[in-house]
């Protein structure tokens, strides 16, 4: 075994009525005035405002930047790292919502310890970067795993693409499952999906050789499997929406801890730049493909996941049945939990296939269970994502 690493995501507090620990953990923090970094449509449903209540009914002022918007862009980081220069004594970061609030706020602190602009840090190594003010991220989805990730994502205003930061985790993310109890079910299911794919990355990308990613990938993929179409077609299923908190915390984890993305997320970048679709949405739509090419290039990973999805092989299958039985799995949970396809969105074969080149220059590339994969076998890959779901 190379030398690995693992155990650097951040601490975490979980579980239903987290949230009131939220004031004492900022103050252990040294927070005693923060910038809340959110959407306005999370105030305004009362989602985020559950945190700005609890800190300032004990005593912790709340500035708001509530002009977060889903994919963010650089200008929303550079514009709230103006607006928290202009602020005095604030002395913590919160970022509460879903993967963009989380990201924008780690991308702010980011860009007002170290100055510039965010453009300057992409894909900067998070060890050249001060860590600056606290941060404390709180989800309000089952999804992206930014809560204990040290990743982020940023799309560039010029160029339409999403471009990566590598960071550094959050000092402390407070997950709360009962935030996420009102996430409508379309939502649910599309962040749950991208869960799926972070656990599902875990076990097949290359490298994947780091015994702790193994354990909560797999473990990502039951909980996923086990809880996402209860969580989505029982709105009030409090254990289902725990333990899809509970994945994507994991998720988070993993991703903090080295982990290569694979053809699920790659599809889900490069089409959700060009389309400008929501993420989680993207990757679920990427799962087929990626799970009948795993079965294809690397049966011995098939085996070792088939299990978590509920999937029983006996060994003996050709490579078409068993593409087929790990396709089939993939599909009958996407409609269970009511994922819109491809065709029904609108998109036709030939909008996926020119997603091609995109994908074989896009940053996951390499991570693929055949490196260095001919243009042949992308669009090979991106037939079989489109038609397999219908």
């Amino acid at each position: 075994m190379s030398v690995v690493n693992f155990g650097q995501a951040c601490p975490v507090v979980f579980g239903s009525g987290a949230l009131e620990a939220l004031p004492e953990k900022a103050r252990n923090l040294g927070m005693s005035k923060v910038l809340l970094v959110t959407e306005a449509e999370l105030i305004s449903l009362g989602i985020s405002s559950r945190a700005k209540d609890v800190l300032e009914s004990n005593g912790i002022k709340v500035v708001l930047f509530d002009k977060v918007t889903a994919d963010p862009k650089d200008a929303l980081i550079n514009e709230g790292a103006d607006f928290l220069a202009s602020v005095p004594d604030i002395d913590g970061i919160i970022g509460c919502g879903g993967g963009s609030s989380m990201d924008s706020a780690k991308c702010i602190a980011m860009v007002n310890a170290n100055g510039g602009v965010i453009s300057d840090y992409y894909y900067t190594n998070f060890k050249k970067v001060e860590r600056g003010l606290p941060v404390i991220l709180i989800p309000t989805t089952s999804g992206t795993g930014s809560e204990t990730s040290a990743w982020t994502v940023v799309t560039d205003s010029e160029t339409g693409l999403k471009n990566n930061t590598s960071l550094f985790p959050a000092d402390l993310a407070l997950v709360d499952p009962a935030l996420t109890y009102t996430l409508p079910a379309g939502q649910t299911s599309s962040t749950g999906l991208d869960t799926l794919a972070h656990g599902f990355s875990a076990i097949t990308a290359d490298p994947s050789d780091n015994p702790y990613i193994r354990l909560m990938g797999c473990e990502v993929i039951k909980l996923v499997f086990e809880n996402l179409p209860a969580a989505v077609n029982e709105p009030s299923n409090r254990d289902a929406r725990e333990k899809m908190s509970l994945a994507a915390c994991y998720g988070g984890m993993i991703l903090s801890d080295g982990l290569a993305l694979q053809f699920d997320h790659s599809f889900g970048e490069v089409f959700g730049a060009k389309y400008h679709r929501p993420h989680g949405l993207c990757c679920a739509w990427g799962l087929p493909g990626a799970v009948a090419m795993t079965a294809k290039y690397d049966p011995e990973k098939t085996r070792l996941i088939a299990p978590y999805m509920g999937v029983c092989l006996s060994g003996n299958e050709s490579e078409e049945e068993t593409i087929k039985l790990m396709t089939d799995r993939i599909v009958q949970l996407m409609r269970d939990c009511r994922c819109q396809t491809l065709k029904e969105a609108g998109y036709t074969l030939d909008d996926c296939l020119s997603l091609a080149g995109n994908i074989m220059s896009s940053g996951q590339y390499g991570a693929f269970p055949k490196k260095n994969m001919s243009r042949e076998e992308v669009e090979y890959y991106l037939k079989l994502t489109y038609e397999a779901y219908q």
